[in-house]
């Protein structure tokens, strides 16, 4: 009511505005010029610390930078874009998000805008973007990575033997292999089969998508494929010789090229002009110096873009504010946290997303779209945020989309959306169980460190880092991890709406690549983000020209507060990982207190990937639920009058991107 008030109230400058917003769209400027960002985030910032730190230290954030490519794709005056792609981007991205903006980039070349992309050095990924222009270049001299996907794993059972601890690994499904760089000096024959087969097909889907490059003909596409294949590192010369390239450009000549068909500058004569000299006619310029400088007049960077696509949309008498979904990020290890905890990068803290998923129980959100990009965590606090989401599935649609990994208990929770998406290429399944138990006790004898246990049970040992477990105690793990197992399994079943018989042949801690699911029942389909937002839009009944904001959570809170509370995060690479664990030994206990406490950090800073599910507690309670269902049984929660008026204040400054 207060929105609508101050709309009447301020309408006549609402039209003024509007009149001048559509004289200043006159002058048409139909070529953009962008610049690929080199850091990208999944996480908007709040908190006062976040005026202190600039976008280039945070990132860009990932999604925006989509709906940018789409409002290119739906402008109705630009005619050229012209893609610069820095060296150093794909640090920032995974395959999931690479093909989500090459599948946005082809639909802007069919809509009829030529695209002209640059390179100044990168990878596979880089080639990949660059494989969906018309006109593709590169700056001389630059090397490119080429290699495939491939793996080398390490395997530290040795080193840790040496040291004195060992780990223990339980686990349901035999293709559940994330604890034997622990506990193994090799991989089993299961983990090898497996991993084959996810590089396999990786290197299909990416290989089918190079053989979809324009005016790229078979015969120059094969020997494209023969220089990936047969060697690591490329040059710009090999790229040339193999068609894959049109022409090498210097980065401060790209645009003389595109206009002028010219690398080099026009040449300009020049002399001294002295005290008694005559002043010479002006110079007058050649044909491309004319044509360059009318193409520069023609051409507009991101920000002008934007700028004018807002002024296009503006409406003096559109009063409401237009429908919203909402895009959830959960990103990284699932751990369950502490009351009051925050949400965090690389952390799904389930306890943080209580009040997120109730506000987004109680928004005006149409529908809420799960962002998963997670090898999974801690079972409890899976089983807690899939009850959270199923919760949330029974008020409004819910629909699940995988990133770059979405498995073991990533898969898990997303079991409650109603439906799930996935890029071809994220990796996802790892249905099963795998738990740690640390036996130290010879690294306490080296330390000169001795134990006394008061009121051992017939099944403590098992708690114990210093007793090896007795045949009660393994009896009852291994009980406890197949329960868990077949718990998993029900909710899968149950979310999904496959037999048991179905989930279990699909089961076994094996990892997928998404795209051999389709058909599968355990993802609806494969897509990208754009697209599945387009379909809900068709789906739900909107005009194509019907306005839709998207809003982004969480916000992270860049404050000392949040940082000291968040702590460090823990690097992914083996040795770092390694390093940080053995660097824990001012003491065993402290070693063994963060082994027992927190398994699941630790161990997926020591593996490189493999997604896994970590059950740290013997028993593990799971509740009966019935499977969420599409339409809309039960209203949102109630809340007091005062906490949802400021829910509705603070709505009114919230963050929109218009979709």
């Amino acid at each position: 009511m207060l929105r609508l008030f101050f709309a009447l109230l301020f309408l006549p400058l609402r039209l003024i505005v509007f009149a001048f917003y559509r004289l200043t769209l006159l002058k048409r400027r139909s070529i953009l010029h962008l610049h690929v960002p080199d850091r990208f985030t999944l996480f908007e910032s709040s908190g006062w610390m976040s005026r202190f730190v600039g976008q280039e230290k945070q990132g860009i954030t990932y999604f925006p930078f989509l709906f940018l490519l789409r409002r290119i794709r739906k402008s109705k005056d630009l005619q050229q874009l012209i893609l610069e792609i820095p060296p150093g981007f794909e640090s920032a991205l995974n395959w999931s998000q690479i093909f989500d903006i090459a599948a946005e980039l082809d639909r802007i070349r069919q809509a009829g805008i030529r695209i002209v992309a640059h390179a100044s050095g990168g990878g596979l990924q880089t080639l990949l973007l660059l494989s969906r222009a018309d006109l593709r270049l590169i700056a001389p001299g630059v090397m490119f990575l080429t290699a495939l996907p491939h793996r080398e794993s390490f395997y530290y059972a040795g080193l840790l033997d040496q040291i004195g601890l060992q780990i223990e690994v339980y686990h349901a499904g035999k293709f559940k292999s994330a604890g034997e760089s622990l506990s193994r000096t090799g991989s089993s024959s299961a983990a090898r089969e497996n991993m084959t087969t996810l590089l396999e097909r990786m290197r299909a889907l990416i290989l089918e998508r190079f053989e979809q490059t324009p005016a790229l003909d078979p015969a120059s596409y094969t020997r494209f494929k023969r220089l990936l294949l047969s060697q690591s590192i490329c040059n710009a010369e090999d790229l040339l010789n193999s068609s894959f390239v049109n022409a090498v450009v210097e980065s401060r000549r790209l645009l003389a090229y595109i206009a002028t068909g010219r690398t080099e500058q026009p040449r300009l004569e020049h002399r001294f002009i002295g005290p008694g000299d005559e002043k010479p006619a002006p110079l007058v310029e050649d044909d491309h110096t004319a044509d360059l400088t009318l193409f520069e007049k023609r051409t507009m960077d991101a920000g002008l873009f934007l700028k004018r696509e807002r002024r296009r949309l503006y409406r003096p008498f559109r009063l409401k504010r237009p429908p919203s979904i909402a895009i959830t990020t959960l990103h990284g290890t699932i751990v369950q946290g502490r009351t009051g905890d925050s949400a965090r990068a690389g952390s799904v803290v389930a306890q943080a997303w209580k009040e997120l998923f109730r506000e987004l129980e109680e928004g005006p959100d149409r529908a809420v779209i799960l962002y998963v990009d997670s090898p999974g965590g801690l079972s409890d606090a899976s089983e807690q945020l899939y009850q959270q989401i199923r919760d949330l599935s029974r008020v409004k649609p819910v629909f699940a989309y995988f990133g770059g990994v979405a498995a073991s208990g990533g898969y898990y929770l997303a079991c409650a959306a109603n439906r799930i998406h996935a890029s071809p290429v994220s990796l996802t399944g790892s249905i099963g169980v795998i738990r740690f138990r640390p036996q130290a006790s010879a690294l306490l004898k080296k330390l000169q460190i001795r134990s006394e246990r008061l009121l051992f049970d017939d099944t403590t040992d098992l708690l114990s880092p210093t007793a090896k477990p007795g045949r009660k105690s393994r009896k009852l793990l291994e009980a406890s991890t197949a329960s868990a197992y077949m718990d998993f399994m029900k909710r899968v079943a149950e979310g999904r709406g496959l037999s048991a018989e179905k989930v279990l042949a699909a089961a076994g801690g094996r990892v997928y690549v998404a795209d051999e699911l389709k058909g599968s029942g355990l993802i609806d389909s494969t897509t990208d983000l754009i697209s599945l937002i387009e379909s809900f839009r068709k789906e739900s009944g909107m005009k194509e020209e019907q306005p839709l904001d998207v809003r982004l959570l969480p916000e992270l809170q860049i404050d000392l507060r949040a940082m000291i509370r968040s702590g460090l995060p823990l690097t992914e690479s083996h040795i770092a990982g390694l390093s940080g664990l053995l660097n824990l030994v001012p003491g065993a206990g402290t070693l063994l207190k963060q082994l027992i406490a927190s398994p699941g950090e630790i161990v997926h800073a020591m593996v490189s990937g493999l997604p896994m599910m970590l059950a740290p507690s013997v028993s593990t309670c799971m509740h009966e639920t019935d499977a969420p269902q599409l339409t809309q049984q039960s209203g949102p929660r109630r809340s007091n009058p005062v906490g949802r008026a400021l829910h509705l204040f603070a709505r009114l400054f919230e963050r929109r991107y218009p979709f």
